[in-house]
């Protein structure tokens, strides 16, 4: 089932692809950690626990195993903008908030209701349901608040997922986090797109677990 935000994304995409195309698919290969073919003309790269062919210079994405999830504009956006900005970065091992980014605090409010909060609401008081999700997409645990995620969702570029559970006294809490290096990779507006498209996929994923 493909995940796909509301709204118009044709320009964005437009863009990505005018941008991905005047790139050098050896380079971009090299600092993205993709694995390029030239005699196909076409990478291999992971996109949160599947895989995707990425034609170039055409940018059509076509998903690798079969229960790998075709992708919308907006995902495709993030892994075409990722493979054209790459620099090779290699993680900081620093987690940065959305408010930390670049503009992040003119847009935090629209992210923590998008992409945060709901993640509080939908796992606040399942936690292991909420692990199972995020290892079901490719994630791993981590000591984080209550329950802690780390996404491995591109070759060079994880974000994590923290959740603090309900009590008497406190309502859940989540948060989503960037490592510090995701900068060199994504800007802001890829990495908004990024967290809410992941908080989706582990909503989604739990309803599937619950059954």
């Amino acid at each position: 089932m493909q995940v796909e935000l509301p709204g118009n994304y044709e320009p964005a995409y437009r863009a990505a692809i005018k941008s991905y195309m005047a790139g050098n698919p050896v380079a971009m290969a090299a600092a993205s950690g993709a694995v390029y073919d030239a005699a196909q003309g076409m990478f291999l790269i992971r996109y949160y626990c599947w895989h995707y062919r990425v034609k170039f210079p055409e940018g059509m994405i076509v998903p690798v195993e079969a229960e790998a999830e075709p992708l919308g504009q907006s995902d495709a956006i993030i892994v075409l903008h990722y493979l054209s900005h790459a620099i090779g970065t290699p993680p900081a091992g620093r987690w940065l908030s959305f408010m930390e980014l670049p503009g992040g605090p003119l847009h935090q409010a629209p992210f923590r209701l998008e992409a945060v909060q709901p993640l509080a609401d939908e796992f606040g008081h399942a936690p292991q349901l909420f692990l199972a999700a995020g290892q079901a997409l490719g994630g791993y645990p981590v000591e984080m608040g209550d329950a802690g995620l780390v996404l491995p969702v591109l070759p060079h570029l994880s974000l994590a997922a923290v959740l603090w559970v309900a009590d008497e006294e406190f309502p859940a809490n989540a948060n989503i986090l960037f490592d510090a290096a995701a900068v060199d990779y994504l800007d802001t507006a890829g990495l908004y797109l990024l967290g809410i498209n992941t908080s989706r996929r582990l909503r989604r994923l739990a309803g599937l677990l619950a059954g």
